[in-house]
Order: C-alpha cells, then structure tokens, then sequence
C-alpha cells in the first residue's frame, strides 16, 4: 500500500487536514510547516493523486508561458505545439496554459508585462524564454511567492528559477565545429558571424564553436563579425567573404549568408553549418549549400516545459534536475524526411 497523507501527518504530529491543505494548495498553511510537510512527503515516496486533487482543488491553477517570437517561425510554432502537448496531458485537472508571444527585439516590454502579471493576475507557474538580465528581479518575486519559474531555451545566470529546459548551447556550437572540421578536411578559413544581441543562446553557441575550432591546427577563422539583423548577414558575407574561405558559420539566419554566396556565384564550393531549421535552410540542404545542422529539437523543449511545470506546480515535485537538456539531432538531406514524420507522430 502507497503512503498515505496520514502517514505524513503522524510523523509530523499534525493533522491530515493541514497536509492535505499543502498538497492540495487547497488551504492557508504557514510557510514553516508548508515546508516539512513537502520534505517528509519526498522522504516518503508520496505520489500525489492527480484526480482526487483536481476534485479537492476549489480554483483552476494558472501556467503563464512567455514565449518569444523570433524570425524562425518554424521553430517558434513547435515550442509552443510542445507546450499545447504537455497541456492535453494535463487539462483535465484544473489546471489553465495560457501562452504570451513578444519579439525578440521587446525585453523591457516583456519585464514589465511579467511584471505586472505577478501584481495583477493569478499566477501558480511561469514558464519564459529571459531576454534581459533584469527579469531576475522578477524571477526572484514569485520565488517569494512560492510560484516556480523556469526558464526556456534561454537561461539566465544567477536568477532564483526552478529549472532550465532547453538546448546545451555550448555543446551545439562545439558539434558544429567537428562538424564543419569533418567537412573541410584539408587546410581551411572559416568566417565567423555572430548577432550582435547578447543572447544566451548565441553567446554559448559562439562560444562553443570557437573552443572546438580552435583544436584543428589545420583551420583558422577569421572573426566573429557581429550583426543585428538578418539583412546585415547578407551584406558582411559579401564584405568579408575572400577566395581563401572555405567555410561559413553564422549563429543565427544562415540562410541569408548563403543567400549571400549564390549572388555571388559561389554555389557548393564553402561548406555551411546551420543551427537551426525552418523551410529556407531546408530548402538550402536539398540544394547542396548547407551540408548540415545541427537541430535543436523545439518540440521537446516545450514539451517538457510544460510537463515538468505541471509536475511543479500540480504533484509538488521538485525537480530532479536543475537543467533539462533536451538533446540534438544532426541533420543531413537524407534525414530531413525522417524528422518530419516524427514531429508529426508526437
């Protein structure tokens, strides 16, 4: 037979109903004793039954996920068919997903928007993709509300969140130097685009490939070139590109570095390592100018976002894990086929 809540209240001499209050979130109980009761339930093995606490449950929870809306529509819309994934799993328990979009280019509207939901709105669980270092003073005022935050794709140093889901960046960057190394195999250059956003994601990714690159004494780089805008990819391609080049790595819109080449009637001669995948880079793999990439899986960062938060938020579990790193899959042209059809199986 399981633990029952019983079982936690004779060990901390209370009553049933006091656990019951904090495994429910069904009740006022003070923070002291909301404690131990979440400690000994971990040191028991409790579960916590999802239906007979959706029936307990006397308010629908609330998970607030924002979410930022890049160029890359495609790997926009599979975060968040992640997180609608996650959330039939669980909707039937009380608990609401409501999903928020802001562009990249709008962190301190995002600041005050999460800003002015903590104050304005119900809230039980926030899910964000951080774009400025001071949404840590955010972070750490629903921690004092006991309201778990964690942070998606992008994370952010030194903040109070409760976990991490998403890519490990710095590995992502160093797979596509051996990558673009594996290619190139004789003596090489590579120019090297960076966004000039101070973005986690693009700081670790950068990163990454420099440190990797570093170790093939046969290829030298040239860079990085920091941009802010797609269209300035284009434009420092042409600029800085010499007939000594033999690769190109950019952090982000490779798409338009190849653009770039093909209008100057370079076709297959550089070898181009993409990061992410929407339907131009794919379209450039099928056509020989990107010989590979290194795909970050969007589906499952939402997904398990979403999963985890509700466990949360829900089970109170805390997590096992500080970060959730959802892995990588290297894409060729013939494995294109393949990742369609298990996004579309999940």
């Amino acid at each position: 037979m399981g633990v029952t809540q019983k079982d936690i209240a004779d060990r901390l001499g209370i009553s049933r109903t006091t656990v019951a209050r904090v495994l429910n979130n069904s009740g006022p109980v003070d923070e002291g004793t909301r404690k131990k009761v979440l400690k000994v339930a971990r040191e028991l093995g409790y579960n916590v039954n999802p239906i007979a606490k959706s029936l307990a449950m006397k308010k629908k929870m609330y998970i607030y996920a924002f979410v930022v809306k890049s160029y890359n529509e495609k790997f926009n819309s599979e975060i968040i068919r992640g997180l609608k994934a996650a959330y039939r799993e669980f909707k039937n328990y009380g608990v609401k997903l409501k999903i928020v979009e802001l562009g990249a280019e709008e962190p301190e509207r995002q600041f005050n928007q999460i800003e002015g939901f903590l104050d304005e709105r119900q809230i039980d669980g926030i899910i964000l993709t951080p774009l400025m270092e001071q949404v840590k003073e955010v972070i750490k005022r629903f921690k004092d509300k006991n309201i778990p935050v964690a942070t998606l794709d992008m994370d952010i140093k030194g903040s109070e969140r409760n976990f991490f889901v998403g890519p490990n960046y710095y590995k992502l960057g160093r797979v596509a130097a051996e990558l673009m190394a594996k290619f190139i195999k004789k003596e090489g250059k590579i120019l090297v685009i960076s966004s000039s956003y101070d973005f986690y994601s693009v700081r670790e990714r950068l990163k990454g490939f420099l440190d990797k690159i570093g170790e093939y004494s046969h290829i030298e780089t040239t860079g990085p070139y920091y941009e802010y805008s797609l269209e300035k990819i284009y434009d420092i391609t042409r600029r800085k590109f010499d007939k000594e080049i033999t690769g190109i790595y950019t952090t982000f819109g490779t798409e338009y570095a190849v653009k770039a080449l093909v209008d100057m009637g370079i076709n297959r001669e550089v070898i181009v390592i993409a990061n992410d995948l929407n339907e131009e880079i794919e379209d450039c793999v099928k056509k020989g100018y990107v010989q590979a990439i290194v795909y970050q899986r969007p589906f499952m960062q939402g997904y398990i976002a979403g999963k985890k938060m509700f466990d949360c938020i829900f089970k109170n579990m805390t997590p096992s894990k500080d970060k959730y790193f959802v892995g990588y899959d290297i894409l060729l042209e013939e494995s294109l086929d393949n990742v369609h059809k298990n996004i579309l199986e999940l």
